[in-house]
């Protein structure tokens, strides 16, 4: 099914898992990598259960552009490969949600579904919980040594943004945005909130606020919401991708926003993150 969508009727994923033998969800999803294409019958996956070229317990890295590591935990990650300027790393499919924040969000933050993004987090505090998840991790055994949990580098996150392509987006046509990002459209305007009155009339994504992470469609690298939703924290400092309450022209791979001091929250309804697994330099 697609994300965020309801059936009377479970899907197949849905029905192989309650099915299953193994309380394990690791185990299930390490059979699950091996599904093969289905003949797109009905009742059949029509598509490759996951991207993901490893089992959860073995991190490597990518092979391509795309290709998925699901983690321990369940959040997956897409592979950037090596450029001229950028060693190959690990991001986050998605922006963060909520039901796997690390940091405690302020009390005033929007957004009531899980699958919601989080936010009102402060940098330096989110910096020292990766670095905790790092180590945790290793002793674990399930982040090789030289691997490291890290707040994307801007270019990094530019880097990943484009999924190899040029120009202001991965997508030529300005009307298309409300296929890929929550922003400030129609739905924010006819709010009536007197804040919003410079949002746009003529583009409607749907969402007045917070959407959950993966409404809308994905770059030709498989991230969602790179554009929209939350403006999306780099270890740089700089704020990247815009969020629910930017208008479109703030939607652009170039446009940053400068952040708070580390000691203080975001004004932080709109403002989120996504992780990286990259080597350490």
């Amino acid at each position: 099914m697609e994300p965020n969508t309801w059936s009377e009727k479970p899907g197949l994923m849905a029905t192989r898992l309650a099915e299953s033998t193994t309380s394990r969800l690791e185990t299930w999803l390490n059979e699950a990598i091996r599904w093969k294409l289905s003949t797109c019958e009905r009742n059949a996956i029509s598509k490759p259960a996951s991207l993901a070229i490893t089992p959860p317990t073995n991190l490597v890295r990518g092979r391509k552009a795309g290709d998925e590591w699901v983690s321990p935990d369940g959040t997956v990650f897409c592979w950037c490969p090596e450029s001229r300027t950028e060693p190959g790393f690990w991001i986050g499919k998605y922006e963060v949600p909520q039901s796997k924040h690390l940091v405690r969000r302020d009390r005033g933050a929007k957004g009531t579904h899980r699958n919601d993004p989080t936010n009102f987090l402060k940098q330096g505090d989110l910096g020292e919980q990766l670095k905790t998840l790092t180590d945790s991790e290793r002793k674990a055994g399930r982040l090789p040594r030289g691997w490291e949990y890290a707040l994307p580098s801007a270019e990094q996150w530019e880097y990943a943004a484009r999924a190899g392509s040029e120009g202001d987006r991965y997508f030529a046509r300005a009307a298309d945005l409300p296929t890929h990002a929550n922003f400030a459209d129609r739905t924010l305007f006819e709010a009536g909130d007197d804040l919003y009155e410079y949002a746009d009339p003529d583009l409607n994504d749907g969402y007045a606020e917070l959407a959950p992470i993966g409404s809308f469609a994905p770059n030709p690298w498989g991230l969602h919401d790179v554009f929209g939703n939350v403006w999306e924290q780099t270890s740089n400092g700089e704020l990247r991708g815009g969020s629910w309450v930017s208008p479109p022209e703030y939607l652009k791979v170039t446009v940053k926003k400068t952040t708070q001091p580390k000691s203080r929250p975001y004004p932080a309804d709109f403002v989120g993150y996504r992780v990286v697994i990259q080597e350490v330099k």
